[in-house]
């Protein structure tokens, strides 16, 4: 699979979701950046760099004296798989991000959780 030029941000890796043979979305993995909250995620394209990247937000909120213990509490890792966007998806995406994870998921699923 051609990665377009954005295998730096690890596209090269992306699977899509199939669906009698076409695919239907792309499947990426997200992690909770505070916990318990699923409204705010980071992403990755596979679910080892976003655990390790979970793991290493852990590791920099246990180092910074400022930072409450609250904080450390565990995040879930969600993998998503992501519906092709039409144009009108793609044009309001391109134009206001706010709504992009409601317009974009179409299923989501937990997958594991990464804590101390």
């Amino acid at each position: 699979m051609a990665d377009g030029g954005f295998g730096e941000y690890g596209l090269s890796q992306v699977r899509t979701a199939q669906q009698g043979g076409l695919a239907v979305g792309i499947v990426v993995y997200g992690y909770q950046i505070i916990p318990g909250d699923d409204e705010d995620l980071h992403f990755a394209t596979t679910l080892e760099a976003c655990m390790k990247d979970a793991s290493d937000l852990l590791k920099d909120l246990r180092n910074d004296p400022e930072v409450s213990p609250t904080e450390f509490g565990a995040r879930a890792v969600y993998e998503c798989t992501l519906k092709m966007p039409d144009p009108a998806t793609l044009v309001a995406f391109l134009n206001e991000h706010t709504e992009a994870i409601e317009n974009c998921i179409m299923d989501r699923k937990l997958v594991t959780v990464v804590g101390n």
